[in-house]
């Protein structure tokens, strides 16, 4: 907007997609209740509806978003600004096919202890109506509480007061909905889904509470991610066929087990068959609490996204051959990294283990990876296993190996003993004639000179992203001392 009013003759140069959200954002200077500073404590609505009308822009929008980020707990109001926004627009939206509710604030608001519960509950239902007639055709609807975009499945409470408004909101659209958040909250009596459903999200531990649902449809559904399980996944919440679960179009599926189960299960773990023909990208978070394998059920699949998070302790009762035809894996301990794999991309996070002394993935070409100790030997160790590989991104506790006695893994001397003295400064060998980046974030001690010395031995990288205050440092080195003359370009990682 800001560029539309200094640059009017050149709003047609902007691409569509500039105007396709409808933005409706409240600020508040202090949402701490009965503070008193001497900032404003006043909702402050802020909507770009204005500028959409004055270009002429409004056939584009396809999103309406609520944005609230603060946490302030006084009455929303929002059934006025709703009714507002009615009397400006004076008929709906028909393109509008997404509602996005962004920020904690949608639940926080109106739920000060003096609160009026009964006039939050008209004024949502309200807001809910006008919303309804203004985006008839909206089939997406969810919320999103973080600045990031991550899951957020169990960040707001089953005994939690919430504002009505998100749910309130979902009652209005739920027959229509190709894309549901089957989270917290979820509104009461809601007769039927839609047939059409295309992707899910389900927090399975406040789902187990409800005896009022509709049954789930499959035939359309693409996207099922299935959070907070504490035992074999239930599976009577969905549609059967002729006495079978056949989700014959999903594609990407993830599920979370939280806690153990006293006796675990084979997967899936029901009495009729469950069937997954086009499957492709697979998230398993904790399923060793509940199954004995859930791997060897997609056992020979060629997944293009396999992830995998689990106790290393249970890693060696997976069965592995599970990542044979994987593209993209990623997995939380280097027990995997000595099994043959074509996968080309690759994270191995979560927790700092040491950087594995064999890695048989040889058609990596990225990898991510958390390490204890990364050493300038153990990094080129790594990298001479790797021929394909372009692109290195470690973040890591230290790069001295003697300071491992301060991480979850002390006695690291074995590992180092294996590896040995890898880099030898004297040479002029190049440690990967592949790599052409090279990023790492050392949160002790920077070893300046290891770094340094294993750069030159990568003939190939062209650009580095390590820690900010070292830039200046590793470039006089190798300029200087090390008589580097390619253009490498550097970034600072913070």
């Amino acid at each position: 907007m800001n560029f539309v009013s200094s640059n009017p003759h050149r709003v047609n140069e902007l691409s569509e997609a500039v105007f396709g959200t409808l933005l409706l954002e409240c600020f508040v200077e202090c949402d701490r209740i009965k503070c008193s500073c001497s900032k404003s404590h006043d909702r402050d609505w802020m909507w770009n509806l204005g500028f959409l009308i004055e270009h002429n822009k409004l056939h584009l929008v396809t999103e309406f978003r609520v944005v609230i980020f603060n946490e302030c707990e006084l009455p929303m109001h929002i059934d006025k600004v709703m009714k507002g926004m009615e009397n400006k627009l004076q008929s709906p939206l028909p393109n509008v096919r997404s509602i996005l509710f962004l920020g904690p604030g949608v639940f926080t608001a109106g739920t000060a202890k003096d609160a009026d519960s009964i006039q939050e509950f008209r004024t949502a239902e309200a807001a809910a109506q006008s919303i309804r007639k203004l985006f008839p055709c909206a089939t997406d609807l969810r919320y999103h509480v973080f600045r990031k975009w991550v899951p957020t499945p169990n960040i707001l409470g089953a005994d939690r007061k919430l504002c009505p408004l998100y749910e309130y909101t979902l009652k209005e659209y739920a027959h229509q909905l190709e894309h549901v958040q089957m989270l917290i909250p979820f509104p009461l009596n809601v007769p039927k889904l839609f047939d059409n459903l295309t992707s899910l999200s389900i927090n399975i531990r406040y789902i187990r509470l409800r005896r009022d649902l509709p049954v789930i449809p499959t035939r359309c559904l693409r996207i099922l991610e299935v959070f907070q399980i504490e035992a074999v996944i239930p599976w009577h919440l969905f549609e059967t066929t002729d006495g079978a679960l056949s989700f014959d179009s999903l594609q990407d599926l993830r599920v979370e087990f939280i806690q153990a189960t006293a006796n675990t299960a084979t997967f899936p773990g029901c009495n009729c068959p469950v069937h997954f023909p086009r499957l492709n990208t697979l998230h398993v978070t904790g399923s060793a609490y509940v199954y004995t394998d859930i791997y060897a059920y997609f056992q020979g699949w060629v997944f293009e996204r396999l992830t995998i998070m689990d106790d290393p302790t249970n890693f060696e009762r997976i069965n592995e051959h599970a990542f044979e035809t994987g593209e993209d894996a990623q997995d939380r301990a280097p027990y995997w990294n000595s099994l043959p794999s074509s996968v080309e991309v690759a994270t191995l996070g979560l927790l700092d283990y040491p950087l594995p002394g064999l890695i048989a993935w040889v058609d990596l070409r990225s990898l991510t990876l958390a390490a204890s100790i990364a050493d300038k030997h153990g990094l080129a160790n790594l990298l001479g296993q790797l021929p394909l590989l372009h692109t290195l991104v470690v973040d890591c506790f230290s790069m001295i190996r003697s300071d491992a006695k301060a991480t979850k893994f002390p006695d690291q001397k074995i590992t180092f003993d294996e590896i040995g003295e890898v880099l030898d400064p004297s040479s002029h060998l190049p440690v990967s004639e592949s790599l052409e980046r090279l990023d790492l974030f050392v949160r002790g001690t920077f070893d300046l000179v290891g770094f340094c010395e294993l750069v030159v031995c990568l003939p190939r990288v062209t650009k580095v992203r390590v820690n900010h205050h070292m830039i200046p440092h590793i470039m006089s080195m190798l300029h200087q001392v090390f008589k580097v003359s390619r253009n490498i370009a550097f970034e600072p990682l913070s």
